[in-house]
């Protein structure tokens, strides 16, 4: 049976030359934009990306983006999500952070080590706020990319063919590169998209309960974090904004919240560990300095140690 095709885009580069995204709109339904490839060097940023995520916000067209890898290392593809990170700060894609992986210098790493080079990216993207999903041809899906962990993320398949033959589950199908769009001159690649990535839209955003479930480790991690908050009407990728930012801003052993480690945290540690006073789960997560998921005296021994070495 075939899918369902729910919109039709185009992905774009540098390549593409300007694009008046005004003139575009109502000819797509979305757009993929590069924003780069490779490490993090301003050098390898796409000299397009910025007028083209900012000419599809401007005109409402949803979009996603893409960076191309040539990463043969953990590390180098930590350096590629370093770079993506740094090229979408204040954009918020209402579709995937895509990963192309295509490059034949890396295929002969083999589907191991490619799926560890995915799995860096992914943690450091994801770590940050956003959706990830891998790009690559239907000969790359079947020959490299076959392990399942690539079932929990996004798919996106490039297959210029009357029919896409890749029988895994994929959100995008690239169908042509030579497809042309009415009052536009040159070719672009085509996509046909399978999935209603608007309805992202209508998800809840997080609730501080929310956040203190997830830091607490009750909807696990990774994919299946993703999956069930989704499939609970969670706003993943805000969740995960969320805890980020109420992680960031935390210090072990600020028990009060106010910003600083102080001797009054470390008597109201002892407080609690001694049956004194109640503390709830943020208290608890700040004032655990060895891990045991409660506060006890060792851990008001530890904060006032902590105290000491400010002074």
């Amino acid at each position: 049976m075939a899918k369902k095709i729910l919109s039709n885009g185009i992905d774009v580069s540098k390549h593409n030359g300007y694009i008046d995204w005004e003139k575009m709109k109502g000819k797509i339904d979305f757009a993929v934009i590069r924003i780069g490839y490779g490490s993090d060097y301003p050098s390898q940023d796409d000299s397009r990306y910025r007028q083209n995520i900012e000419g599809c916000e401007r005109n409402g067209i949803p979009y996603g983006v893409y960076l191309y890898s040539y990463a043969d290392t953990a590390a180098k593809a930590e350096s590629e999500a370093d770079h993506a990170i740094r090229l979408l700060k204040g954009y918020r894609p209402a579709m995937p952070l895509y990963y192309d992986l295509e490059e034949n210098s890396v295929a002969k790493l083999g589907g191991a080590r490619l799926l560890e080079i995915s799995k860096a990216f992914c943690r450091k993207v994801e770590a940050a706020g956003y959706v990830f999903g891998v790009y690559s041809s239907t000969y790359w899906w079947n020959t490299y990319l076959t392990d399942k962990w690539y079932n929990g993320y996004s798919r996106w398949v490039a297959q210029y063919n009357t029919v896409c033959t890749y029988q895994g589950d994929y959100d995008l199908w690239q169908y042509t590169g030579k497809g042309r769009i009415e009052g536009f001159s040159g070719v672009f690649d085509l996509n046909h998209c399978y999935r209603d990535f608007s309805a992202g839209k209508k998800l809840k955003a997080p609730t501080k309960a929310l956040v203190d479930e997830i830091i607490d480790g009750r909807w696990g991690n990774g994919a299946e974090r993703v999956e069930k908050l989704t499939a609970a009407g969670w706003d993943a990728a805000l969740a995960q904004k969320a805890v980020n930012e109420r992680l960031a801003r935390e210090k072990k052993g600020d028990l009060n919240g106010d910003g600083s480690v102080t001797s009054a945290d470390a008597r109201q540690a002892l407080r609690v560990a001694s049956g004194l006073e109640k503390a709830d789960g943020d208290q608890i997560r700040r004032g655990d300095m060895d891990g045991d998921g409660k506060i006890t005296s060792a851990d008001a021994r530890k904060i006032l140690k902590e105290v000491s070495k400010t002074k």
